[in-house]
């Protein structure tokens, strides 16, 4: 009494199976290489993506922890104020003052030309 089994043995391969395994082979490799790109270009993405939000988390927590938060604010400049040649700036939220120093040489025209539009 006999039966069949199959077993997974070596074959010798012929020329063109060789021809089409090297074809698909190298298909292979170029879908690795393909992969291997998108995975950096991806990776590159999500360290982008986590360094905004770094950035982001460090901004809020600075302002938590200060208590205070950088934003716009209306401010006023008064030239040659509190004495000629000076000039403040003031917060007109809080009417504090924030900047008092000597005047430039484009403070100087500026105030030239705001006090000739007042002349008019």
């Amino acid at each position: 009494m006999s039966e069949s089994i199959t077993i997974q043995l070596p074959v010798p391969l012929t020329d063109a199976e060789k021809t089409e395994l090297g074809q698909y082979l190298t298909g292979r490799l170029m879908r690795l290489k393909a992969l291997e790109e998108e995975k950096k270009q991806e990776f590159n993405r999500i360290k982008t993506e986590m360094e905004a939000e770094q950035t982001e988390v460090d901004i809020v927590a600075t302002a938590i922890y200060k208590g205070a938060q950088e934003r716009p604010v209306n401010c006023q400049i008064q030239y040659n104020c509190p004495e000629p040649g000076w000039l403040q700036i003031i917060r007109t939220d809080t009417m504090t003052l924030v900047i008092e120093r000597d005047m430039s040489k484009k403070d100087y025209i500026r105030a030239a030309e705001l006090a000739q539009m007042g002349a008019e």
